[in-house]
Protein backbone atom coordinates (compact mmCIF):
# COMPACT_ATOMS: atom_id res chain seq x y z
CA UNK A 1 0.00 0.00 0.00
CA UNK A 2 0.96 3.11 -1.02
CA UNK A 3 0.40 7.06 0.61
CA UNK A 4 1.03 10.18 -1.46
CA UNK A 5 1.98 13.14 0.29
CA UNK A 6 0.34 16.27 -1.76
CA UNK A 7 2.18 19.46 -1.69
CA UNK A 8 1.79 22.82 -2.96
CA UNK A 9 3.99 24.21 -5.99
CA UNK A 10 6.75 24.76 -3.95
CA UNK A 11 10.61 25.16 -4.86
CA UNK A 12 11.91 23.99 -1.57
CA UNK A 13 9.70 20.88 -1.52
CA UNK A 14 12.17 18.59 -1.77
CA UNK A 15 14.01 18.92 1.14
CA UNK A 16 10.81 19.02 3.50
CA UNK A 17 9.54 15.55 2.16
CA UNK A 18 12.02 13.64 4.58
CA UNK A 19 10.79 15.41 7.24
CA UNK A 20 6.74 15.24 6.26
CA UNK A 21 7.32 10.92 5.76
CA UNK A 22 8.86 10.93 9.02
CA UNK A 23 5.88 12.74 10.54
CA UNK A 24 3.65 10.75 8.62
CA UNK A 25 5.09 7.99 10.56
CA UNK A 26 7.06 6.38 8.02
CA UNK A 27 10.31 4.62 8.84
CA UNK A 28 13.72 3.60 7.25
CA UNK A 29 13.92 6.84 4.90
CA UNK A 30 16.01 7.08 2.21
CA UNK A 31 16.90 10.14 0.42
CA UNK A 32 18.34 10.03 -3.33
CA UNK A 33 19.15 13.12 -5.13
CA UNK A 34 19.67 13.06 -8.87
CA UNK A 35 20.93 16.17 -11.05
CA UNK A 36 19.15 16.76 -14.75
CA UNK A 37 20.16 18.71 -17.48
CA UNK A 38 18.07 20.25 -19.68
CA UNK A 39 19.09 21.79 -23.05
CA UNK A 40 15.35 23.37 -24.26
CA UNK A 41 13.31 25.74 -22.80
CA UNK A 42 9.98 23.36 -24.07
CA UNK A 43 11.12 20.62 -21.90
CA UNK A 44 11.88 22.59 -19.12
CA UNK A 45 8.60 23.67 -18.77
CA UNK A 46 7.21 20.75 -18.96
CA UNK A 47 9.01 18.72 -16.19
CA UNK A 48 10.33 21.77 -14.02
CA UNK A 49 6.66 24.49 -14.50
CA UNK A 50 9.54 27.40 -14.39
CA UNK A 51 6.30 29.72 -15.03
CA UNK A 52 4.38 28.47 -12.04
CA UNK A 53 7.46 28.66 -10.13
CA UNK A 54 7.84 32.26 -10.98
CA UNK A 55 4.33 33.08 -9.68
CA UNK A 56 4.57 31.58 -7.30
CA UNK A 57 7.56 33.50 -5.87
CA UNK A 58 5.50 36.71 -6.99
CA UNK A 59 2.71 35.60 -4.56
CA UNK A 60 4.99 35.07 -1.96
CA UNK A 61 6.59 38.64 -3.08
CA UNK A 62 9.66 37.09 -2.97
CA UNK A 63 10.67 37.94 -6.71
CA UNK A 64 8.65 41.45 -8.59
CA UNK A 65 6.76 40.74 -11.39
CA UNK A 66 8.59 42.52 -13.97
CA UNK A 67 11.64 40.82 -12.89
CA UNK A 68 10.08 37.59 -13.25
CA UNK A 69 8.79 38.46 -17.22
CA UNK A 70 12.24 39.64 -17.93
CA UNK A 71 13.65 36.17 -16.70
CA UNK A 72 11.41 34.29 -18.77
CA UNK A 73 11.75 36.95 -21.44
CA UNK A 74 15.55 35.91 -21.10
CA UNK A 75 15.19 32.04 -20.72
CA UNK A 76 13.23 32.62 -24.69
CA UNK A 77 15.83 34.55 -26.09
CA UNK A 78 18.54 31.66 -24.89
CA UNK A 79 16.12 28.92 -26.47
CA UNK A 80 15.74 30.69 -29.43
CA UNK A 81 19.61 31.64 -29.35
CA UNK A 82 20.42 27.33 -28.71
CA UNK A 83 22.15 28.31 -25.73
CA UNK A 84 19.66 27.64 -23.13
CA UNK A 85 21.12 25.59 -20.27
CA UNK A 86 18.91 24.57 -17.00
CA UNK A 87 19.58 22.14 -13.83
CA UNK A 88 17.42 21.04 -11.06
CA UNK A 89 18.24 18.47 -8.48
CA UNK A 90 15.66 16.50 -8.17
CA UNK A 91 15.14 14.94 -4.61
CA UNK A 92 13.83 11.17 -4.67
CA UNK A 93 12.66 10.27 -1.13
CA UNK A 94 11.25 6.63 0.10
CA UNK A 95 9.96 5.05 3.20
CA UNK A 96 8.03 2.53 4.30
CA UNK A 97 4.81 2.39 7.14
CA UNK A 98 6.22 1.48 10.37
CA UNK A 99 4.42 -1.87 11.38
CA UNK A 100 1.77 -1.38 14.04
Amino acid sequence: MTDTVTLPPNPESGIQLPGLLRAAGAVDIHVGVRPLVITSLATFRATRSPDAVLKYLVMRHQVEADRAAAFLADLETRDREGSFLATSIIYVVSGRKAAH
